[in-house]
């Protein structure tokens, strides 16, 4: 409202200007005719002042409303991104060497003890063994047993079932770069084993494993009364030196008592 005010002050304050300056050159051009022509006369109409003066009324602009198209907003279509596979490195897995286990067969709750001297060849174990499980009738059968073994450097592990005159095993390892390395375990006969406890079975035969503690002395105890005594004849013990020295004697028939 007041920049519309303004403007028709501004139109009316113009338009009363361009008048007087209207006013001013008639004015003007009437001395100049005059001057020019003293004798002519110049009828001027009159001026109606009530037009002249009435101030130019500027007509409101009506100001269109400014229709705002709406704005389409286009829908951004996404590019798919696509994800460059990442290359995996591999890691290297320390290898875990797994001792194969062994099957557990029915075990003889009864340990049985067996001597069995360091110097015994395989027959003579298969033997005793056979003789101390089962009994002296019964035909010699081959034996297995279980132990650990060694490797070169003599690190103890693996153990395993194998002849009881001896036998090796081996372990496959695979290394950080994928190369197999094989570990060889030497497992000593029985004779030449230490003295302990042992699990053996007959060979061929895996369901039935009986327990031996072994040694390799012959073990044995005697057991004594608390208070022995011994009656002591003086007469028969100097007959039976007598008998034991004298071979003959002359006259024949002497005696100890003689």
């Amino acid at each position: 409202m007041k920049k519309r005010t303004l403007s028709r002050l501004l139109a009316a304050f113009l338009a009363v200007m361009l008048m007087a300056q209207s006013l001013c050159l008639t004015a003007f051009a009437e001395e100049t005719t005059l001057e020019a022509t003293p004798e002519a006369v110049t009828e001027t109409e009159p001026v109606n002042e009530a037009v002249i003066n009435e101030p130019e009324v500027e007509e409101p602009v009506v100001e269109e409303p400014v229709v705002e198209e709406p704005v389409v907003e286009e829908p951004v279509v996404e590019e798919p991104v696509v994800e460059k596979p990442v290359a995996e490195v591999p890691v290297a897995e320390v290898p875990v060497v797994e001792e194969p286990v062994a099957e557990v067969p029915e075990t003889e709750s009864e340990v049985v003890p067996v001597n069995i001297p360091a110097d015994s060849s395989v027959e003579q174990v298969n033997r005793i063994l056979t003789t101390a499980i089962f009994d002296e009738s019964t035909e010699t059968k081959s034996w297995e047993y279980h132990c650990q073994g060694k490797t070169s450097l003599g690190i103890p592990g693996n153990p395993s079932w194998g002849s009881i005159e001896g036998f090796t095993s081996e372990v496959i390892t695979t290394t950080l770069f994928g190369k197999k390395h094989t570990t060889t375990y030497t497992h000593l006969a029985l004779a030449a084993n230490k003295d302990g406890n042992y699990q053996v079975r007959v060979a061929g035969n895996i369901d039935t494993v009986y327990t031996i503690e072994k040694s390799a002395k012959l073990q044995g105890s005697i057991t004594l009364h608390e208070s022995p005594s011994a009656a002591l004849n003086s007469a028969d013990l100097k007959s039976a030196i007598f008998s034991a020295v004298v071979e003959s004697s002359t006259p024949a028939g002497l005696t100890a008592d003689a």
